[in-house]
This record gives structure tokens, sequence and C-alpha cells, in this order.
């Protein structure tokens, strides 16, 4: 259900398990279904349960000493502090995933670790740490045969070194992404990497270079539904690099576009910050509830 997103059906059947879980006393299987149960609230952008899920989850592998569940836990826990611009928990959460998967040798979450770091400190302007992390997460992408987590965190990288005013290195590294990102024949990281070239070329006022580049990027997602805010960017800066050779109907078609996904994005930040309000206090309740229910059972 969930897959075929069904979520409202699949959380009945997750609660269900969760229930069957706790009567037998099964810290594995309830951390497995309460890690599913906040994947499916993660997708709706049900933050608030989604990070009460993760919590329970995590509880429940450090209960039984799983070492390996958490790290992954702390990994999706991280992600959803991510979304909630809560930078400095999701900063927390990544280095005790990669704490733990340095001491167990989990070099696929270390990759993705690295990657998400990556895109985190780049959010926070701290380019040194946004390209440093990019390239860790390419080296290990590279030994894991990843080439989507290797041609996005080259990309990621160069942009860093593009923040940086190192155009040259920028644009030679891009190169290397968009190689791979094209052999990978994976649409989401090739529009990265051909969007991320048309950012650095519009960071040195190449206009009309930068355009064939979003022009490649927008046209790898002509399929794909997503509109965030990194896309949003991208129709910002190619509506400017129409202006500027003097396409403007083009530069108008493309503002609208991009004001488009700013009005979805800014609709989905009062989601975020209602959810602020009541995640604190709606995991305090449900910690309470289960203290309770277990002192009953006691």
């Amino acid at each position: 259900y969930s897959m075929h997103n069904k979520f409202a059906t699949s959380h009945i059947f997750y609660n269900r398990g969760i229930d069957i879980a706790h009567l037998q006393n099964d810290k594995a299987e309830l951390s497995t279904i309460r890690q599913n149960n906040a994947i499916a609230y993660q997708q709706e952008s049900k933050y608030a349960q989604a990070l009460t899920n993760n919590q329970e989850a995590l509880n429940a592998s450090e209960q039984i000493k799983d070492e390996e569940d958490s790290a992954y836990i702390y990994l999706n826990i991280a992600i959803t502090y991510n979304s909630l611009d809560e930078n400095k928990r999701a900063e927390e959460s990544y280095l005790k995933a990669v704490n733990l998967a340095k001491k167990l040798g989990l070099k696929n979450v270390l990759a993705y670790t690295y990657s998400n770091l990556s895109s985190l400190y780049g959010g926070m302007n701290d380019f040194k740490k946004e390209y440093d992390f990019g390239m860790r997460a390419a080296e290990l992408g590279n030994e894991l045969g990843d080439k989507g987590i290797q041609a996005s965190s080259l990309s990621r990288a160069a942009l860093a070194l593009a923040d940086q005013n190192k155009f040259e290195e920028a644009e030679k590294l891009n190169q290397q992404a968009r190689k791979i990102s094209d052999s990978s024949k994976q649409p989401l990281n090739i529009y990265q990497a051909y969007g991320d070239m048309g950012t650095i070329l519009t960071m040195q006022k190449n206009y009309s270079e930068a355009i064939a580049y979003f022009e490649k990027a927008f046209h790898s997602l002509a399929e794909s539904d997503i509109y965030d805010e990194e896309v949003g960017r991208s129709y910002a800066n190619l509506s400017e690099c129409y202006e500027k050779t003097g396409n403007f109907n083009k530069a108008l078609a493309t503002y609208k576009i991009a004001a488009k996904i700013s009005d979805s994005i800014r609709g989905r930040d009062n989601v975020k910050k209602a959810t602020e309000l009541t995640m604190n206090y709606a995991f305090a309740k449900k910690q309470q509830i289960i203290k309770d229910q277990q002192q009953k059972q006691n």
C-alpha cells in the first residue's frame, strides 16, 4: 500500500504490526515496522509522525544493541530534521550515523550520509565542508559502483568550488559529473549535473552558454514531476539568462514557472512551521503514553 502511495491504508497495517510486535516484545520487528511507517509519513511530508516513528525505532534498536539498524535510523532522522530546516539537529544526527557507519564498515550509509552532509553545509554557506563531504561521498560512490551518488556528489562539490570563485576547477569537476550522470541514465542526476553547470556559468555572467545546459537539465526531467526549491532556483536562473540575451518571451514564461514553484514551496513552509510547533509536544505525549502502558503491564 505504501509503495502505491496509499498511505492512509498503509498506516493501518503498520499500526497493527506495531501492536503485535509490542505483544510479542519483538524489538527487532518493532524497529523495522516503525522505520517503514516513518518513511511513509516522510513521503507525505508529515514530519512530526515520521520523527516520532524513527525515534521509537531507535529506542527499540538501542535496547537490543543493534548498532547497524541504529546507523540507518540516525540517517533517516537527520533527513527528517533537514526537511524541517533544523540544521543543527540534522547535523548532529548525520554525524552519529557517520560514527556508527565507520565503526561497522557500512560504506553505503557513509556515502549517503556524506552526500546529505554536503547538501546541508551548502545550504548553510559552509562551502569548504560542502566540497569536502561531496568529494568523500563521490569517492565512496565510485567504490560502491553507485554512479548516481558519485555524479550528484561531484556536481555538489563543483558548485562549492564555484561559490569560492574557483570557476576553472569547478567546470572541470562538473564535466566529470556530467559524464558519469550521462552514463547512469538517471534523470535526476542528469538534471543536477547540467543544471549546476548552468548555474556555474551564470555566476560568471556567461548567460548564452548557460542556457544550453539549463535546457538540457530540464529536458531530462520532462517525464518527472519534481518541483523543489533547487528546481525553482534553476528556472529563475534560466529566466535571467533569457532576459540577458534578449529573449524576453522565454524569460517571462520561465519566470512564471519559477514563481509557481516558489508559491508551492511557501505553502509547504507554512506546513513545516505548524509541524515544528506540534512536533516536540506530540513526541513527548506519545512517550508518556508508552511509559504509562509499560507501568500498567509491569
